[in-house]
């Protein structure tokens, strides 16, 4: 048997952010959570990143559900991220070396 992670951990969800790439396509979420609970995560953290990502998100609600259900993991954390669009790429930081803007 598989052992697993503290409850009380959650596992965040820059890790598909970071396997998949900003935002990771919301049609592949059953698959992220998937993944964290078979890393032994009992608990993971969703998010809903931008409008249409949200929207994707919602109309999986219910396939998203059998998933946390089957694998018994809790959600004690869903963001609704508002990221401005040169937070999302490379243009960004090769045209401003880096920095990130003094407002937002």
């Amino acid at each position: 048997m598989k052992k697993s992670i503290d409850p009380h951990i959650t596992c965040a969800f820059l890790y598909p952010i970071t396997r998949y790439g900003y935002p990771p396509s919301a049609r592949e979420m059953e698959e992220y959570i998937r993944e964290m609970a078979e890393l032994g995560f009992r608990s993971v953290e969703l998010e809903g990143i931008g409008g249409e990502h949200l929207t994707q998100v919602y109309e999986k609600r219910f396939s998203i559900g059998n998933v946390l259900e089957e694998y018994d993991l809790k959600v004690p954390v869903f963001l609704y991220c508002i990221a401005r669009p040169y937070f999302r790429g490379e243009e960004y930081s090769q045209a401003h070396h880096g920095t990130f803007p003094e407002r937002m």
